[in-house]
């Protein structure tokens, strides 16, 4: 059984925006690869919940994983395999398809790769980085508070 996000493409993406997200990084990177890290499982461990439920709607929001990947099922994606070369993958049926391939191990390499890339690019088109930003500008803005009032 197979993630529908790859952990560690978005630990990295995490970890990335929330190091963009403040001034001083350099001073909270054991903070930053620990939250990155438990936001990122946490987005991982999301997403498998959601696929496998029977309404994927999201109340205020337009997209829907399974109309929207519906949408693009017939598409054709290009990956690179070991060689780098180019090789067109093309996407295996309807979402319930995708589904029962990941969690039965059905698919190849390139088709999870693909599932994992599409499925992380729909979590941030869908969800955005704002609420990751700004939720962690403010964890960090309270944290250095609290270390300014120990010092004083």
């Amino acid at each position: 059984m197979k993630e529908f996000i790859n952990f560690d493409s978005m630990y990295e993406c995490i970890k990335g925006i929330y190091t963009d997200a403040i001034d001083n990084a350099e001073d909270h990177e054991d903070l930053i690869e620990d939250m990155a890290y438990n936001v990122a499982q946490g987005i991982v461990r999301d997403m498998r919940k959601y696929v496998h439920q029977n309404d994927t709607k999201i109340v205020g929001n337009f997209n829907n994983i399974r109309s929207d990947w519906d949408y693009i099922k017939d598409s054709f994606w290009v990956a690179k395999d070991e060689n780098s070369e180019a090789v067109e993958i093309k996407p295996f049926g309807k979402f319930d398809d995708m589904v029962k391939g990941m969690d039965e191990g059905t698919l190849t390499d390139e088709q999870i790769w693909m599932v994992q890339q599409w499925c992380e690019g729909w979590f941030f088109e869908t969800f955005g980085t704002y609420n990751l930003k700004y939720n962690f500008q403010n964890f960090i803005g309270e944290l250095e508070y609290e270390e300014e009032m120990m010092e004083a």
